[in-house]
């Protein structure tokens, strides 16, 4: 069914979905129902375009009345010209962690906004200039008391150049620098390029980030490659990535008051294979990717080595999708981990499209953990409402 709002002499087009999400999750121990009501809306006119979507989850233990209420809310707006496109964006989010359900929990909110531009210079280059603002909110409440509350704010602007060289060769560049309330400077700095043809794609991506807090600093520099390809049998995926973050902060040890210095490195490594969208039969459809990581951290205190270690993880996942019918799709992803930590994980979902305005997902997903020896089981039931614009 088509909603359609008329504004003489011209037309704007609007569209909602809500859905309303139920689950049951058993972890050996406990039983916790959660239930999730979201809503997106977009607003199309011919002067700009508005999004907006949010979220809450209430969950609680079943054997008692112990809730929680995350939530999140974004609105964006979209202003376009020929050449050139303002935007604006608003995101407010509250988390709440009430680990085993205890008086005590952990409450953090935060609130984003950035404003961004973005102008096309010919037909190579293209200009992205944005700026923003953020706050921060972590307490620590105890029934009705606040034990403590941490606050931080900070500002942050940013350049973001891309240069198309040719149909296959693309160059993207950005430059940002933020500061905060809480002492905090940091410049980042980014390249990209990209190289892709009509069945390869080429992707070559690093980062750098240099910030001081006070009279300390920490850098963090990253490096990642993949490669892709489409073939009759599927899409074929490479990915290589290197993290070094090194950072040092101050931290006071039992009852001295006075802080030492704390440096902390890790450098992770990572590789990832995959095949996708494999039509094993004209309504089947197979999927499967290989996962090698590894991470090694060091950390100094006070100029003494106090800890080290390297973890290796390998992680292969399969997926199935079947299309019975056009309204009626399930899937099954499965997922085992192991090496220092194994870990074992199944999804299936089925969706149902019952009309042009309603559809039904039900998903079961089971997972087990060597490491924590304890396993879980999660029933869920999502049904959606669907008014869509023409």
């Amino acid at each position: 069914m088509s909603l359609v709002l008329v504004i003489s002499p011209v037309q704007a087009e609007w569209s909602l979905q809500s859905a309303a999400t139920g689950a049951l999750a058993y972890d050996g121990t406990d039983t916790t129902a959660e239930v999730t009501p979201e809503f997106d809306f977009a607003l199309e006119t011919p002067w700009f375009d508005w999004a907006s979507a949010g979220s809450l989850t209430l969950t609680t233990p079943t054997n008692e009345w112990q809730p929680t209420t995350p939530w999140q809310a974004e609105n964006d707006l979209l202003w376009t010209s020929s050449d050139e496109v303002l935007s604006w964006s608003l995101e407010h989010q509250h988390t709440e962690d009430d680990v085993d359900f205890s008086q005590v929990r952990f409450v953090d909110d935060s609130v984003t906004t950035i404003v961004a531009l973005q102008s096309r210079q010919g037909q190579r280059l293209i200009h992205r200039l944005e700026a923003g603002w953020d706050w921060q909110s972590s307490r620590q409440v105890d029934a009705e008391q606040v034990l403590s509350e941490v606050e931080d704010q900070g500002w942050q602007a940013g350049y973001a150049p891309a240069f198309q060289q040719s149909q296959q060769i693309r160059w993207q560049a950005d430059a940002g620098f933020q500061e905060r309330e809480s002492g905090l400077s940091e410049w980042r700095y980014g390249l990209g390029w990209r190289y892709q043809t009509r069945v390869n794609t080429w992707t070559l991506e690093g980062q750098w980030i240099e910030a001081r807090r006070n009279e300390q600093e920490l850098e963090t520099y990253g490096l990642s490659a993949g490669w892709q390809r489409e073939t009759d049998l599927g899409l074929w995926q490479v990915q290589l990535a290197r993290t070094v973050d090194d950072t040092l902060s101050s931290q006071t040890i039992a009852n001295q008051n006075t802080p030492v210095d704390q440096q902390a490195l890790t450098i992770s490594r990572q590789l990832i294979l995959g095949l996708t969208d494999v039509e094993w039969q004209p309504d089947l459809t197979v999927s499967a990717q290989l996962e090698l990581g590894d991470q090694q951290q060091e950390l100094t205190l006070a100029d003494t080595n106090v800890g080290e270690g390297r973890v290796r993880v390998a992680r292969v996942e399969l997926g199935l999708e079947y299309q019975a019918s056009p309204r009626s799709t399930t899937t099954l992803d499965t997922s085992y981990q192991w090496l220092e930590d194994a870990l074992w994980q199944t999804n299936a979902s089925w969706i149902r499209v019952l009309s042009p305005r309603w559809q039904s997902q039900t998903e079961v997903q089971y997972t087990e953990s060597d490491a924590d020896e304890e396993w879980q089981w999660l029933i869920g039931l999502r049904v959606q409402l669907i008014n869509a614009g023409q």
